[in-house]
């Protein structure tokens, strides 16, 4: 019966730390918001007129899958909350370019006329294949989302540093003109020079692909079960 007990321990740990390993297989990240300290912002955001706030980021060595970005928000009622939708496009050093590499669906503030204080507003990309080397541009524009009513926000923002060395924060004050998004260089500059905005990105490698938990559950309850099953087995044949 300790033998039994030890095989099934053994089991049981090697189920664990295959589980583990399997579920936390390098997911990298570019994030900022350890230089942010909290209140620091950019404004203001949304309609009428600065429809498009973003970052622009490099893609580095195999990671090449975006699956989610982050960027925080802090509203004003004024009188309107801020309607916009999420995009990410290749950058070509001035503007967005080519097709849409994701683009969301229509969202709004949420966080009651700023009352609530800044808000993470993450976007899960479904998975995103990009190229190593190249540059792209994740942004919010509010520019196919107006309705007459003003609406605005500030964002988190790291005071004017620039501590990301793939990208920084740009802006275009392009209304509702989301065509202007590739046709005009976007300004690149706050405050008179280079910034980041507060914000966190997750990267996959697709060569890696990590098995789902509920595929590891499964599995560990199937040999839980047959461990059992054998040894209830054993103990009616003594």
């Amino acid at each position: 019966m300790n033998i039994k007990k030890s095989v099934l321990a053994v089991l049981l740990s090697g189920i664990f730390i295959f589980s583990i390993t399997g579920m936390s297989q390098a997911i990298p990240f570019i994030d900022t918001t350890g230089s942010w300290n909290g209140s620091d912002y950019i404004s203001c955001f949304g309609e009428p007129n600065t429809s498009t706030y973003g970052q622009t980021f490099t893609v580095t060595d195999s990671e090449t899958v975006l699956n989610s970005f982050t960027f925080f928000l802090d509203d004003f009622l004024n009188p309107d909350f801020v309607d916009f939708e999420a995009y990410v496009y290749a950058w070509d050093g001035n503007k967005a370019t080519g097709p849409a590499l994701y683009a969301g669906t229509p969202m709004s503030t949420t966080n009651n006329g700023g009352n609530d204080g800044f808000e993470a507003i993450t976007i899960n990309t479904g998975g995103v294949n990009l190229i190593s080397g190249s540059q792209y541009v994740a942004f919010f524009t509010a520019a196919n989302r107006f309705d007459g009513s003003r609406g605005t926000s500030k964002w988190g923002g790291l005071g004017g540093a620039n501590v990301y060395s793939g990208g920084q924060f740009v802006y275009l004050n392009n209304g509702n003109d989301f065509g202007q998004l590739f046709t005009t260089n976007w300004n690149k500059n706050f405050q008179g020079f280079g910034s980041d905005l507060a914000f966190s990105m997750s990267f996959s490698d697709p060569a890696a692909p990590v098995p789902a938990p509920s595929t590891m559950l499964l599995l560990g309850l199937g040999l839980i079960g047959l461990v059992g099953y054998n040894y209830r087995r054993q103990k009616e044949t003594v």
